[in-house]
């Protein structure tokens, strides 16, 4: 899928990321209680992994769309 539409592969994970954040957004400075303290910081996990995600296959694509480029200039 990443192959044939990067493009919306990677905005559907910044929209994924901007969701999980919201979800950590009440956890700050210590201010959640109960339930929500363990919901804000498995939020907060979560945007951190959907943003190494995200920069693991924006690099994936630049680097086949350069190989693909320096194949196609060597024919």
């Amino acid at each position: 899928m990443i192959q044939r539409s990067p493009g919306r592969v990677l905005a559907a994970l910044i929209v994924l990321a901007a969701a999980f954040l919201a979800l950590g957004y009440p956890g700050r400075n210590g201010t959640a209680t109960g339930a929500w303290m363990y919901i804000s910081g498995l939020g907060f996990i979560a945007f951190l992994l959907t943003v190494a995600v995200i920069l693991v296959l924006s690099a994936y694509v630049l680097v086949v769309r350069r190989r693909a480029r320096r194949t196609g200039a060597e024919r």
